[in-house]
């Protein structure tokens, strides 16, 4: 078990719950609960954009966004393609990672 206590006084007590591989020892099994701790722990940010359509814009891809001078890592957790006649247009769910 592995706990935030900054993280449980913002949102509350979040629980998860996952089978262990019985063949990892302890230290192992404490090094991924507290990985997925800090991945999941953490307060995002996500912003939807539509746009010209793009073939290489699909979900899990990554890419920097630049808005008012500011550049942010972001990435894309949806991706929407649609044609129609000759016009190619995307509207991408993007997480942005800070």
């Amino acid at each position: 078990m592995v706990q935030d206590g900054g993280a449980s006084s913002k949102w509350g007590v979040l629980q998860y719950y996952q089978r262990v591989d019985e063949k990892l020892s302890e230290a192992e099994i404490k090094a991924q609960a507290a990985q997925l701790l800090q991945q999941k722990a953490r307060q995002t940010r996500t912003l939807v954009v539509q746009g010209v359509g793009h073939p290489d814009c699909r979900a899990g891809v990554s890419l920097m966004l630049e808005l008012s001078e500011v550049c942010s890592p972001c990435t894309i957790t949806s991706a929407r393609h649609q044609w129609s006649g000759d016009a190619y247009t995307m509207r991408l769910t993007l997480e942005v990672l800070s």
